[in-house]
């Protein structure tokens, strides 16, 4: 082989010097350029890439432009021309390329989201250089870097953490030692640091209550003959007895979180106690009484305690005693017979049974015996269904339009250059307007002549007002403007202090039941043989306590749990059973049972059943699942 090279070789070298664009003799062409990298073009019509010294090397022909492909694995970060980019991208040599690699902080100080703890996780002890991955030739290029660790940029340093601490404003319990045994011996784990204080809860009043609400039956033998009359042990305390006592609040202690704020702690509630007859509140908190009789606490907000009066009926309801309207307890050694009605703004008593009657208490309800074809309705209900209430309340609203009608027409009359006499648009407006109105006078007149005479002081004011107004005949020469607006205060004055009855904890306590309405705003309580067709609603719990208790064709919904016996039975209307928590049973044959709005039919003989709404749910999505099936089939 000949050593001499040839021209056109010559030539060939010649022209890749490229002098004319290399001022200086300066530059050097690509062919140059792989020579002094060491590499060398494996296709002269295509471009490549090659890294060296920590730079990225874009190579092309010089007749073509070829585009190459470039992609960088974490953490290095790509940018062409000052943008960064993602995945592969294609370049050329008129591109750009920088890099850069994107590493966490040596540390970091993190915070709970209630900023009471604050925590130290250490990333790595120490930070070195990065240097690009040097690689081979390609037009594919895959960047690479990696830890020069023969060189270190900075080291963790307590200091510094300290430092991040203060710029941060976190102060306050602060655990240098722990900072600085992780900075010693890093664990790469969060390390508690510092935490704040919590605030310490207050407590909120307390109401302690001295007297029992319950009531008992005792049955005592006097020479030798059992008393059955008076066997109704009712709560009832002396003048001097400590009745009640308020603890009153106390404050809690403030906290801080980790930056040092203040973290007060939720104000204690208070409870406002107001002493009505009969009671004194001493400055130290204790209720004392000051005359015989039951104590009771009335209302919702403020708690106002009296010792209410009694009214005791010695034998039985009916049309000789007419019907007992009381603002106090009602005690009736008897029954209640048909068609009469028992009003109390307190609690009902009662020894024997209720047929055929209403019996309303804005307390709770005895009954020692049987309520056949009876509504009874205690609390809220009592205060809902109380004939004074109901009735004030809609001649409130009939008066409200009245008066407005009466100055409609007044000052009609008046544009007519006419002096009309008020009483007589009073009474037109009665005559041909508001009939209604005189119905609804007569009837609240009516209750309150039935109110026992030794508490009807109370109601005299709107009975003298009322009678006033039903004088038809005199209505223009009696009635007034300011006749009207007194009516319509004295009303409004009857219907606060009727809602005001309204006890805190009502029951319903009934032997059984047949054929009657049920309401009570606390506990419905079934003591004997059970509820027959019947409809019962609490807003706490039913319960029945005789083993043998039935529960047939009747409807009970309770806003706390049902408690029943023996449920359904082979003839009759099944019951339906209606709880927001739970029913027990001992046993039901047929009906229906709902935890909330969660239904299900009862087919099939149960016993000793906890029914709830897991119980409940389990069964409806296990019957969709059957029907769903059995569509299925069918469409199939």
């Amino acid at each position: 082989m000949s050593d001499s090279i040839t021209e056109m070789e010559l030539v060939k070298m010649i022209k890749s010097l490229a002098l004319d664009s290399a001022p200086n003799g300066a530059g050097l062409s690509d062919y140059s350029k792989e020579e002094a990298l060491g590499g060398h073009k494996e296709n002269t019509n295509r471009g490549w890439f090659s890294v060296s010294g920590n730079e990225i090397f874009v190579h092309t022909s010089d007749d073509e432009m070829s585009p190459l492909t470039i992609e960088a694995i974490p953490p290095v970060k790509l940018t062409v021309n000052g943008e960064a980019v993602s995945g592969t991208v294609t370049v050329t040599s008129k591109d750009k390329l920088e890099w850069s690699v994107e590493e966490s902080p040596l540390f970091e100080i993190q915070v709970s989201e209630d900023r009471m703890q604050a925590y130290l996780l250490v990333h790595s002890p120490v930070r070195y250089v990065w240097k690009l991955s040097e690689c081979e030739p390609a037009a594919h290029l895959v960047l690479r870097a990696e830890e020069d660790q023969s060189i270190i940029l900075n080291k963790l340093e307590f200091n510094d953490i300290i430092l991040e601490l203060d710029r941060l404003s976190i102060t306050k319990n602060r655990n240098i030692g722990a900072v600085f045994e992780e900075v010693l011996n890093p664990t790469f784990e969060p390390i508690l640091i510092a935490r704040g204080k919590p605030p310490v809860p207050g407590k909120d009043a307390e109401l302690q209550l001295f007297f029992t609400e319950q009531v008992e039956n005792q049955y005592v033998e006097i020479g030798g003959v059992v008393d059955y009359r008076n066997h109704l042990n009712i709560p009832s305390v002396t003048p001097g007895d400590v009745i009640a006592r308020k603890i009153p609040p106390e404050e809690g202690t403030v906290g801080y979180d980790v930056y040092g704020n203040f973290i007060r702690p939720k104000e204690p509630k208070d409870i406002v106690i107001v002493a009505k007859d009969g009671v004194q509140i001493r400055e130290d908190g204790f209720v004392i009484a000051l005359r015989e009789g039951r104590p009771r606490i009335t209302g919702n907000q403020t708690k106002f305690f009296d010792i209410t009066k009694a009214y005791i009926v010695p034998g039985d309801v009916n049309i000789e005693t007419g019907h007992i309207v009381f603002s106090g307890d009602i005690i009736i050694y008897g029954n209640v017979m048909e068609s009469m009605i028992v009003e109390s703004l307190g609690n009902v008593y009662i020894s024997g049974s209720v047929y055929n009657a209403t019996v309303t208490a804005t307390g709770s309800i005895y009954i020692q015996g049987n309520a056949i074809k009876s509504n009874l309705y205690s609390g809220y209900f009592g205060v809902l269904y109380n004939r004074l209430y109901n009735n004030s309340k809609l001649l409130m609203s009939q008066f409200e339009q009245l008066l407005e009608a009466a100055k409609l027409l007044f000052e009609m009359v008046e544009k007519k250059g006419q002096k009309p006499h008020y009483g007589q648009i009073i009474l037109l407006l009665v005559e041909n307007k508001f009939k209604d109105i005189y119905k609804l006078a007569k009837e609240a007149l009516s209750v309150i002549i039935n109110i026992r005479s030794r508490d009807k002081t109370a109601w005299l004011n709107l009975k003298d007002m009322l009678e006033r107004f039903l004088q038809l005949s005199r209505m223009p020469q009696l009635i007034s403007h300011g006749t009207i607006l007194g009516i319509l205060n004295s009303l409004r004055e009857t219907v606060q202090h009727v809602g005001s009855m309204q006890e805190a904890k009502v029951r319903i306590d009934i032997g059984q039941c047949h054929l009657s309405t049920l309401k009570s705003n606390g506990d419905i309580l079934i003591r004997k043989e059970g509820v027959l067709q019947s409809d019962l609603y609490s807003a706490a719990n039913i319960v029945f306590y005789d083993k043998d208790a039935v529960c047939r064709g009747s409807r009970l919904e309770a806003d706390g749990m049902i408690s029943a016996m023996m449920v359904g039975g082979q003839t009759g209307a099944p019951s339906v059973l209606r709880s927001k928590t739970k029913i027990i049973l001992k046993s039901m044959s047929s009906g229906r049972v709902c935890i909330e709005n969660y239904c299900i039919e009862i087919l099939e003989h149960m016993e000793n059943q906890t029914i709830d709404m897991e119980w409940v749910k389990s069964r409806v999505y296990s019957a969709r699942g059957i029907q769903n099936q059995q569509t299925n089939g069918k469409l199939a």
